[in-house]
This record gives C-alpha cells, sequence and structure tokens, in this order.
C-alpha cells in the first residue's frame, strides 16, 4: 500500500471514531439544558420597605439561588423568596444565578413617597387602561370615589341617583379591578347637593342642610354602610366623608367626625383618613391660623388636606410656593398633636381661580399641560420628605405631567424630570427671545421695570441652562410681559407714585379723620385711549383696602365695584348695593402708594363717569375714611385720535 492510499485510510478511519465519539456523547452523555431564571416582585418600591423577591424558573422555585443588588448579597429560600430593604432612592438592578442556570436581571424604581395615589373617575370608559398606566407611573394606591347626593332639607337620596351611574355596584367592581392589578384602593364617600356636581366648591355658598340633625344621622349610615363594605372589600384607605362643613356648622362638622369615629373602628380595620381642606378664610374659621379648629383630627390614622390655592388667588409663583409651605407645615404641626402616622394630601388639583389662569396662561402663555407641570413641580419640591401621601386628580392631561409624577413616584431624581420638561425647550428659547428685543424698550420707558424686566430674564436663562424650560418660558414671559406696561401717560403700576407729580389730583379729602393706614389724603385719574389710571394718597403708609364705585350711565347709580387689597384688585359688575357680579382681576400695586388700571371696553368706553371711593377697615369690615365725604367726583374720559 503506497503512502497515499494509507493516508487515505488514516483519514477514514479518523471520520469514523470522530462520528463514533459524537454519536457517544450526544445519546450516552446527553447536554444539560441551561434553564432561565426570572426575577418577580413589585417594579416600585419604598425607601425602607421589606420587598419581597421571588427567584423562579419555567414557573417553579428556585433556592439557594445568590441574589444581589447595591451591596447586598442574598440566597434565596427553597420557596425561592428573598428579602431586601432599600436604603437610598432612585433605580436598581437586581441580578440572580446559580450553577446551572441562566442568570437574571431584575429592575425596581425606590421612592421616598409611601403612598403614591391617583385619582380615577369610576365612570370612565378606560379604567382599565388608566389603572395600567397608574402602575405603569408607579402608584400604589388608586382612589375611587363613592357620590352621596344630598338635599337642602338635610336628607340624602338612595344610590340610584348618583350622578353619572356611579353607583354602589360599579364603585365595588372597580374597588375589585384595582385589586386584581395589585394595587391598593383609597375609597372615599364624597356629599354633594344634589344637581351640582362639578361645582363641589361653589355649594359653601349654598350654606347649611335645613335639618342639620337629619342629615348627620342619614350620613352616618351612609358611612358605616361603606365602611363595612371597605372592610369586607380590604381596602386599604378610607374616607368616610368629604367637606362636612359644606352642609353642617363647622361645630357639627367638628362634632359628627368625634362621634363616627369609634363606630369607623369597630367595623373597618383598614387606614381611616378625613378628607377636607386646611383653610380657615375660606371657611370663615377666626383667628386666621388657629389649628384648633381640626382638633377633631385627633384619632386618625392621617392628617389630610386639600391642595388647590390659597383663598385670595395665586399671583406668582412664589405665593403657590408660600401657600404650600404654609398648608404643609401645619400639617405637620396637626401630625404630631394628634399622634398621626403621616400627612396626605388627599386631592390635588391645580389653581382655578380666574387670576391665576389669567396671569400664567395669558400674560405667561402656558399651555394647560405646562400650567399643571409647573405648579405640581413645586408641590412636589416643597413636600419632599415631609407628606406620606399624595392623591392627583385630572393627572393625565399631558405626558410631560405623567412623567413629572412618575419621576417622583419612582424616584428617579432630577435629570428624569429634566426628561419629562424636554419638549418645552423651544418655546421657552423662543420665549427668551422676545423678551430680548423689549428688553432696552422697557428700561428707557422706566429704570425700575427695567430692573425687573432684566432680573426676570436673568431667571429665565438660569432655568434654561438648568434643563427646567417651563420655568425658563415663565420668567421670559414675566420679562416680556411688562413691555405691556409702557403707555404715553408715564404711569408704572409700581405703588411708588412718583410718575404722578405731573398730574393733578381728581380729590383731595381731609388729614386726620381716620385711623392710621386708613386715612385717605387724595385720588388721581388719567385715562389713554385703553385704560382708566388710578392712584391713592394715605396720610401714612397704606393699610386698608379701597373700595371704589363708579357710575357709567351718569345717575348717580353704581354701575361697577373696584375692591384693591394687598392680596387682590378686581372689577365686578354692580347687580345691588350689596351685591357685585367678578369682571376681571386688574393690574395693581400696592406700596407706598395704591394703584390699578381699568380697561376701558368692559365698562363700554363711556366718556364721562362719576365716583365715590374710600378706604376699608377689614377690622371693622366696614368704610374707614369716605374720600371727599362719599361725593360723586366727576371725570371726563379724554381719548386721543
Amino acid at each position: 500500500m503506497g503512502l497515499r492510499q494509507r493516508k487515505i485510510v488514516l483519514s477514514i478511519l479518523f471520520a469514523i471514531i470522530t462520528i463514533e465519539f459524537v454519536f457517544l456523547c450526544y445519546y450516552r452523555f446527553p447536554v444539560l439544558e441551561v434553564k432561565p431564571l426570572e426575577i418577580n416582585g413589585p417594579s416600585v418600591g419604598t425607601v425602607g420597605e421589606r420587598i419581597t423577591l421571588t427567584i423562579t424558573s419555567n414557573g417553579q422555585a428556585v433556592g439557594d439561588a445568590l441574589v444581589v443588588v447595591d451591596n447586598q448579597t442574598k440566597r434565596s429560600r427553597p420557596n425561592g423568596t428573598v428579602m431586601f430593604v432599600f436604603y437610598e432612592p432612585g433605580r436598581h438592578v437586581v441580578m440572580a444565578s446559580k450553577k446551572g442556570y441562566k442568570p437574571a436581571n431584575f429592575t425596581i424604581d425606590i421612592s421616598t413617597i409611601p403612598i403614591r395615589g391617583l385619582f380615577i373617575c369610576t365612570d370612565n370608559p378606560n379604567f382599565e387602561y388608566l389603572i395600567e398606566k397608574a402602575k405603569e407611573i408607579g402608584a400604589n394606591y388608586i382612589q375611587i370615589v363613592y357620590w352621596v347626593e344630598v338635599l337642602v332639607n338635610g336628607s340624602i337620596l338612595p344610590d340610584q341617583y348618583s350622578p353619572h351611574g356611579w353607583h354602589k355596584e360599579k364603585v365595588i367592581s372597580q374597588i375589585q379591578e384595582v385589586h386584581k392589578a395589585s394595587l391598593k384602593a383609597y375609597l372615599q364617600v364624597y356629599p354633594e347637593y344634589y344637581g351640582t356636581f362639578g361645582a363641589h366648591a361653589g355649594e359653601l355658598e349654598m350654606g347649611p342642610v335645613e335639618n342639620q340633625t337629619l342629615f348627620m344621622r342619614e350620613m352616618e349610615k351612609v358611612a358605616l354602610e361603606w365602611a363595612k363594605i371597605a372592610e369586607e372589600l380590604h381596602v386599604e384607605l378610607f374616607s368616610p366623608a368629604c367637606e362636612l362643613n359644606v352642609f353642617l356648622s363647622w361645630e357639627n362638622n367638628m362634632e359628627w367626625h368625634r362621634q363616627i369615629l369609634p363606630k369607623l373602628r369597630a367595623i373597618y380595620h383598614g387606614e381611616i383618613v378625613q378628607k377636607g381642606e386646611l383653610a380657615w378664610q375660606k371657611y370663615r374659621l377666626f383667628p386666621e391660623g388657629d389649628l384648633s379648629f381640626y382638633d377633631h383630627y385627633a384619632g386618625w390614622d392621617y392628617v389630610n388636606s386639600d391642595i388647590f390655592e390659597n383663598v385670595n388667588g395665586t399671583k406668582s409663583l412664589e405665593d403657590y410656593r408660600s401657600y404650600i409651605n404654609k398648608t404643609v407645615s401645619n400639617l405637620l404641626i396637626l401630625k404630631e398633636k394628634h399622634h398621626a402616622k403621616g400627612v396626605v394630601l388627599g386631592e390635588i388639583g391645580i389653581p382655578e381661580g380666574s387670576y391665576a389662569r389669567g396671569v400664567f396662561r395669558e400674560s405667561h402663555r402656558l399651555s394647560e399641560e405646562e400650567y399643571r407641570f409647573i405648579f405640581w413641580s413645586i408641590l412636589f419640591e416643597e413636600c419632599q420628605g415631609k407628606v406620606d401621601g399624595f392623591f392627583f386628580w385630572d393627572w393625565n392631561r399631558g405626558s410631560s405631567v405623567e412623567e413629572l409624577i412618575k419621576c417622583y413616584y419612582r424616584g428617579l431624581g432630577k435629570d428624569c424630570i429634566k426628561k419629562a420638561s424636554l419638549k418645552f425647550k423651544e418655546e421657552a428659547m423662543q420665549a427668551i427671545d422676545k423678551a430680548e428685543e423689549v428688553l432696552d424698550q422697557i428700561k428707557n420707558f422706566s429704570s425700575l421695570l427695567g430692573e425687573k424686566a432684566e432680573c426676570s430674564l436673568l431667571k429665565a436663562k438660569e432655568a434654561f441652562d438648568e434643563g427646567d424650560y417651563i420655568f425658563a418660558k415663565f420668567w421670559a414671559y414675566e420679562a416680556y410681559s411688562l413691555y405691556s406696561r409702557i403707555n404715553l401717560l408715564g404711569i408704572v403700576i409700581d405703588g411708588l407714585g412718583e410718575d404722578w407729580v405731573k398730574y393733578e389730583p381728581l380729590a383731595i379729602d381731609d388729614q386726620n379723620d381716620a385711623p392710621p393706614g386708613e386715612d385717605l389724603t387724595s385720588i388721581y385719574v388719567i385715562n389713554d385711549n385703553e385704560y382708566l389710571y388710578f392712584m391713592f394718597e394715605f396720610a401714612d403708609k397704606p393699610k386698608a383696602d379701597i373700595v371704589l364705585f363708579f357710575d357709567v350711565n351718569l345717575d348717580e347709580t353704581w354701575d361697577y365695584h373696584i375692591r384693591a387689597s394687598k392680596e387682590f384688585t378686581f372689577l365686578a359688575k354692580t347687580i345691588r348695593p350689596d351685591y357685585h357680579e367678578f369682571i376681571c382681576n386688574l393690574e395693581y400695586a400696592y406700596g407706598n402708594v395704591v394703584e390699578f388700571k381699568v380697561p376701558l371696553e368692559p365698562v363700554g368706553y363711556p366718556n364721562m363717569i362719576k365716583i365715590q371711593a374710600a378706604s376699608w377697615s377689614m377690622e371693622a369690615e366696614d368704610i374707614s375714611d369716605k374720600m371727599a365725604g362719599f361725593n360723586w367726583l366727576n371725570y371726563t374720559i379724554q381719548v386721543s385720535g
């Protein structure tokens, strides 16, 4: 056999041996299949909370798996479970491994907020979809409302009168849907006057019910019925009523809550919270800030307040920030005083007053989405580490708003918030450009307005550089809005009065005929083609409000009313001497003098007006100093061609 032939034979033998070896390995020594590990558990948790994860493979528990997260390393129990406590907010990656298994990763977000709530309307056709969206945002509670219809006589209508089909069966069904989605339920019983759905705030003007004893008795029956249902359905958080002071005197409101508490505890074993709002002036409680008016919070699990805006309205971002700080500070005092578990904001909306919407929506050109975003950003900033629970209403009004809530509910930090507002970057830059274009004109008109414009523009640029684009847009239009205050008369509404020296007063009043801060000395009036400008001087620094009435029909009957104070100034149509219908808020300044300007369009561009004016004592709740004896003052409106 030649060398070439021997090589061929050897090659064939080698191939046969190789095939035999592979055959033996495959059939006598099969390759072990690598099973994938899976990690199951909540996608969101809270700092300090015990969180249980389960390690499985193909649906079977896997024990003794090595589970690592941050600097913690543990082994899963025989049932596959392993427990961790997270001490830092943010996104954490859990890794699980075991010999013979394919490793797995799992992401969990840790928040500093224990109660992360969202309200979903019971009649919303997208209820199930919104539950899933709420889970994605990071909510762990869904707030569900059962509406109770109340008659003026104090009786409560049966279930079939609940608005929009929000009947008992529907509410029960949706609580079950919430639990099916592995979320917790907050059930709130919400009484309202029959036929006023959606106008709850206005119900205060209707006054208490005629028979308060009847209402207290019937409301107790409703509350205890729903407490029993809440217990049967394992509802986690329950409010038996909302703002009963709409229907009761404050004393009866407090008494009802004191009496219902032990009866609730006997039936329902979840957590309970009173639903209402921390407010004094709105509810006519004096003195302002006296927390003893809320002593009926004693014994309840949480202290609560709804969040909308200060009763005097929202005129600036700092005004809103101050309102949040004051409310939360008072809630923290009540929490300590009554040994509550925490603080809950049970109904969070946005400033709804016409002044706020005029300032922020019109002057600063914020969209509804931006409007909500900017206020809720401040709310979160001021409540961090102080508030234990949030329940947002109308939260699905824009993707950026949902992302903002998600950033806090999942503890994802400032970078997440910046990303949420990224869609507004271009509009913010355009607003800054507009403000820069008119800055020199503002400075040339008034050095004081120029300084304000420069300051606002600087804040806009700083916010832009920080990625806070909605705040940048707000501050840019704050600067730009000062351009509209330029007028040929040279009048600046700034509370100083120095620019009025070239004009003569319309009337002069006697001095020392009223207390300090209420003693009027003069009134000035001037106009251009679009506005009437007013300035009032006092004998010393003003403390009182101004009340002004003017007659455009020249029949010496009040047609319009103006109220000017430190907190607000508005124009109203006089319906009768004791009733005036709001028309609009006015630009004003309250400083060394009181100044405001009135648009001529709402009052019909009159050629002449008659004026009566006085200072108003807040302490006496009456007129203090009548300008020129409260005689009619005639003013002829000069219009240029």
